[in-house]
């Protein structure tokens, strides 16, 4: 392995900052079923979002540690695009560390006044770590998101058309004030060689395609296990765990988690491989292994680039080159919540709307199936998704909620931005955590000389 420009820092800064702000956001069960039971049975307008994991002495201790590290290699590191890098970082990670102690104020506060004040600061801080809705984009993916739901409206079984009818008229039009279109490829031949260059390089995942099988968990972590051991990284580890709801990548301990009840048919589990392992792994570890060590942590702001590299190669696999229902969703869901359509929404006006639609979205997918099950699958759906727009919050203030979920959507549209403006680019996506749609970081890899 080559040594590493930053290798005096790099350990430092990754025992503080490898845990990101969302994974604080996990509360007691029975405390959020409760609140989940109440909020369905009309007992209160909201719940309440408890975050017992959020420990003030420990996160002061990290931003204290963060700051040190920050003044030391202000004043003793030589080399200035280390140095920048560094500084970029960890004012990404104090602000995270912030938006997670603002949260902790917030859910033990009991002042109407105090919340607000505190919900506010959250704003401000979830905006400057992932931005906010965009009009351009949110009425470009709500006008994307009706036109596949038009669709349904004639539909032959009246349930569904209705449902869709129903839905229709609890979404906001698009604002046609706001033409800005965000289009896929400029010529076929451009995209056929970007296609060929990001699969060749992570072609060794793929072996299941025309199996036709489900995987149970054991047969999920083998397959996970020989993947990582194919491509040599072997310091990670699978796990089966029961307090994991989705197969889940934790980079700071380099291991992956597989819930103990998932089945996957075999073309999921090779999207999640090429996902997970083929993007977030392998970018890791290429980065750990670079010139520049801070690739396997991330540049700061990098998960847009991140995320929209993963959900590209995931397109390419299913050969589904287009905005997937469930980008356009998160998009349109924080922009209604922000009221970029001219009326804010909390958790429950966001639930009504939500309902709707995984109520359709349910009777679409299964006709067949029985009504009631899919109106029960589209409760948990809808309220599962609220909090998850809403967590860290107190879901009590309207126009407040956490942003990241918009990185995908932004993600998407990054990434055909660079494949018709910049494919060269993409030549050096897999060398570590950077965004190839963020001029900094594409100067940084320049000067440093990374391919």
């Amino acid at each position: 392995m080559s040594f590493s420009i930053d290798e005096q820092w790099y350990m430092r800064l990754a025992e503080l900052a490898s845990v990101q702000d969302y994974e604080y956001f996990v509360g007691n069960d029975l405390f959020r079923q409760r609140q989940k039971r109440d909020f369905l049975a009309d007992k209160i307008r909201n719940p309440r979002l408890d975050y017992p994991q959020i420990d003030a002495v420990k996160i002061k201790t990290k931003m204290a540690g963060l700051e040190k590290l920050k003044v030391e290699i202000g004043t003793k590191e030589n080399n200035r695009l280390v140095r920048q890098a560094y500084t970029d970082k960890i004012e990404e990670k104090t602000n995270e560390l912030m938006l997670v102690l603002c949260s902790r104020e917030i859910s033990r506060s009991k002042d109407e006044t105090n919340i607000k004040k505190h919900s506010r600061h959250f704003q401000r801080l979830t905006e400057s770590l992932y931005g906010k809705p965009m009009p351009g984009i949110f009425n470009y993916a709500l006008k994307n998101l009706r036109t596949k739901i038009v669709r349904n409206i004639n539909h032959h079984n009246f349930i569904i058309g209705q449902a869709s009818e129903e839905l229709l008229s609890r979404l906001p039009m698009p604002d046609e004030k706001f033409t800005k279109k965000f289009g896929f490829w400029k010529n076929k031949r451009n995209l056929s060689r970007v296609k060929k260059m990001l699969m060749e390089e992570i072609s060794l995942l793929l072996e299941l395609r025309d199996e036709d099988k489900n995987f149970a968990p054991a047969e999920i972590k083998e397959f996970f296990e020989n993947k990582i051991k194919q491509l040599g990284f072997n310091e990670w580890a699978v796990k089966i765990d029961a307090n994991y709801r989705t197969i889940s990548v934790d980079q700071k301990n380099k291991s992956i988690y597989v819930p103990k009840d998932r089945e996957i048919d075999a073309a999921s589990l090779e999207k999640l491989v090429l996902h997970e392992i083929g993007v977030h792994v392998l970018r890791r570890e290429n980065g750990e292994r670079s010139k520049l060590k801070l690739l396997g942590l991330g540049l700061d702001h990098y998960e847009i680039g991140e995320e929209g590299l993963a959900s590209l190669v995931e397109g390419f696999f299913e050969d589904k080159i287009n905005f997937g229902f469930f980008n356009l969703l998160s998009y349109v869901a924080i922009g209604m919540v922000y009221g970029v359509d001219g009326q804010r929404r909390d958790f429950r006006d966001l639930y009504e709307i939500l309902i709707k639609l995984y109520l359709y979205m349910g009777l679409a997918a299964n006709p067949d199936k029985s009504i009631e099950d899919i109106k029960q699958k589209a409760v948990n759906n809808a309220y599962n998704r609220c909090v998850r727009i809403f967590r860290g919050t107190s879901c009590q203030v309207s126009g407040v909620c956490f942003t990241r979920d918009m990185i995908y959507l932004k993600g998407k549209i990054c990434m055909w931005d660079v494949i018709n403006n910049n494919p060269q680019e993409l030549k050096r996506v897999y060398c570590g955590k950077y965004n190839p749609c963020n001029d900094r970081h594409i100067q940084l890899l320049d000067d440093l000389g990374i391919q």
